[in-house]
């Protein structure tokens, strides 16, 4: 029985097919985001990988030489087994036309293909790692391999905070423990777009904020204009104070860039210039503020452009 879900995030029109049930998309979040079926932005497909199926011949001279021109693809791969399944040969066959854009990692527990051409991406798993699918780590390798095909999209999942005001959209940033949902927690329910991962969107150099089921917390679907950013600061006394562009797009940077590492060079690329663009034309602020209050008068001056804008 193969589980087939569709999902709209941000832009993009996601179905995701698998040979068993994943807890992540049957979660309350992941619901709230449902689409009906049709045609997708981009395909995932997650399937088990036994060794009976290795029934096709190895892979021809064309089939390897395409391969060694994906991205960091090592030599001794190519004896591997794994390739004579049919459903893998048929998945690496669009790297005849543009390995350039087509990326694999191949482990012990897994097989993926990430195919950024055609938005597809492909997840083999072993039986003996069946049980890894079901755990809660596999939730955030999903969230990583849908976020993929949002770069065609002119959209980037950013590990941060999102709020919808009346003068736009809020965006905080924090590393891992640094205050986001403690702070997100402050909103009403119905403006919280994400405690934890958001999409940004970039369209007709307007910068968007979309809500995603990658969290805790989400009004489910919904989107606002960009109007400010905020790097969170603990601190005894609450106050905001402008930031330098360079400094928040450096901020922005260093925590993306594991998500950008299996990226062709040409859409990562893309990413770091829609980045350069966000952080220069949104202002962008830190935000001191202590864990049991919060100005929400101040944020929302900020985002109406009553306080100091960011620096260069």
């Amino acid at each position: 029985m193969i589980d087939v879900n569709h999902y709209q995030i941000g832009n993009v029109k996601v179905k995701i097919s698998s040979d068993i049930v994943l807890p992540a998309t049957k979660s309350m979040l992941y619901e709230k985001f449902l689409a009906p079926p049709g045609d997708a932005n981009a395909r995932y497909s997650i399937f088990e990988l036994e060794t009976k199926s290795y029934t096709l011949s190895p892979l021809d001279q064309e089939e390897k030489k395409a391969l060694r021109r994906t991205l960091v693809f090592p030599e001794w791969w190519l004896a591997n087994p794994v390739f004579r399944a049919p459903a893998v040969r048929e998945a690496i066959q669009y790297c005849r036309i543009e390995p350039e854009l087509f990326h694999l990692s191949l482990s012990w527990n897994r097989l993926i293909i990430r195919n950024f051409a055609e938005n597809e991406f492909h997840f083999f798993y072993y039986p003996e790692n069946k049980k890894d699918m079901t755990d809660p780590v596999f939730n955030a390798r999903l969230r990583n391999l849908i976020s993929l095909a949002m770069v065609n999209d002119l959209s980037f999942l950013l590990h941060g905070a999102g709020v919808m005001r009346q003068n736009g959209a809020a965006l905080f940033l924090a590393p891992d423990a640094g205050g986001k949902t403690t702070l997100i927690k402050k909103f009403k329910r119905n403006e919280i777009l994400s405690d934890d991962q958001v999409v940004v969107r970039w369209a007709k150099n307007t910068f968007h904020l979309c809500s995603t089921p990658f969290g805790t917390m989400s009004c489910g679907p919904a989107k606002s204009e960009l109007a400010g950013i905020f790097i969170i600061k603990k601190s005894k006394k609450f106050k905001i104070l402008p930031a330098k562009a360079n400094d928040t797009l450096r901020f922005i940077w260093n925590e993306s860039f594991l998500k950008t590492v299996v990226l062709p060079k040409v859409l990562r690329t893309r990413v770091f210039d829609m980045l350069y663009q966000l952080c220069r034309q949104i202002p962008s602020y830190y935000i001191h503020t202590p864990i049991d209050s919060l100005d929400f008068k101040a944020i929302d001056n900020a985002l109406a452009g009553k306080s100091n804008k960011s620096g260069s």
